[in-house]
């Protein structure tokens, strides 16, 4: 570190990053300079409050745990649901756990490590990849580092000994009655040992095809069956039942009902009436005006609001036209 500014820098841009949030020492260790360099920068500049990572829901033996499992930062992070690697390391550091966490590269350098082991022990890339749930590329990587990382130049995998035509085809026919029962693929080539390509090859060969639907649940019954609830049954309903139903109604004994039905109507009907008055009489009165001032002027407006107000005939609306345009059609 150097109180000389190597880098060139904007007084405006650093001050907006330490008020966003970043510490002077980060800042002093992204421009390669000391921590009193940048002091006078920021002087006057408050930080926002930075989110702090709540580290009481988690015990020091959760994360250790939890550490060891995931092993690298990103896989801690996504583990804990957190938002940015900064605050697994702040987390980590409250608990004194920063020398669990691991590079990418070495965690790569395990895998591939194990991987190698078992090719060792006289198994196929076919095999390993299935047994370490792995994909076929990964394990020809872990041959290429071997190669060329620890000169493994006499590492030669075992080949698959290849399989009879009848060997093939009882291969294919539990494979088919696997798809009946709508097994994943997956389980399926993990089952048998398969990569991709060799499971496809089988498929085109015989033809296999996958049953279509939706798979069976696989959802564990419960210990306990529910109890069986009966259905409410529905009473028998006949003809003569809804006679005597009709028959044992007697208005008279329910005249509060009869009288709500009658006053129901009663009002709609009387409104239709009203509303069919009312148009009668606008064209009415617009039609004998129209005839008895014909002959004197050319535009009319007349002045006849009916509306109905408590069931009575209130005369206000404004109706405007053109004496010739109605003569002319």
């Amino acid at each position: 570190m150097t109180t000389d500014l190597k880098l060139p820098i904007r007084i405006d841009v650093v001050q907006k990053q330490y008020k966003n949030g970043m510490q002077l020492d980060e800042l002093a260790r992204l421009y390669e300079v000391d921590e009193e360099t940048l002091k006078p920068l920021v002087a006057e500049i408050v930080p926002k409050k930075r989110k702090e990572v709540d580290g009481l829901r988690y015990t020091t033996e959760e994360l250790r745990e939890l550490c060891l499992e995931a092993k690298t930062v990103t896989g801690i992070k996504t583990q804990l649901g957190l938002a940015n690697v900064r605050q697994v390391r702040s987390l980590l550091d409250m608990h004194g756990l920063s020398d669990l966490i691991q590079s990418d590269d070495h965690v790569r350098r395990e895998r591939y490590e194990r991987l190698i082991e078992l090719l060792d022990s006289g198994l196929t890339i076919s095999q390993v990849a299935s047994r370490t749930a792995v994909s076929y590329s990964t394990v020809r990587n872990a041959i290429r580092y071997a190669i060329e990382h620890l000169g493994r130049d006499d590492l030669k995998p075992k080949k698959k000994e290849p399989i009879t035509m009848e060997q093939r085809q009882e291969l294919a026919k539990q494979i088919q009655a696997l798809l009946d029962e709508r097994t994943p693929i997956k389980e399926i080539r993990k089952k048998f040992e398969l990569d991709h390509n060799q499971y496809d090859a089988i498929r085109k060969q015989f033809g296999l095809k996958a049953k279509q639907g939706r798979r069976k649940s696989t959802q564990p019954q419960p210990a306990i069956p529910e109890e069986h609830k009966e259905e409410p049954t529905m009473p028998d309903v006949t003809t003569a039942s809804l006679e005597s139903a009709v028959t044992s109604f007697k208005a008279e004994e329910k005249p509060d009902l009869i009288g709500m039905l009658h006053d129901k109507m009663e009002h709609i009907a009387r409104a239709e009436r009203i509303e069919q008055r009312v148009l009668n009489r606008d064209k009415a009165v617009w039609g004998e005006y129209l005839t008895a001032r014909s002959e004197e002027i050319e535009d009319v407006t007349h002045n006849v609001d009916v509306v109905v107000e408590n069931g009575k005939l209130i005369e206000r609306t404004t109706l405007t036209y053109t004496l010739e345009r109605e003569l002319g059609r």
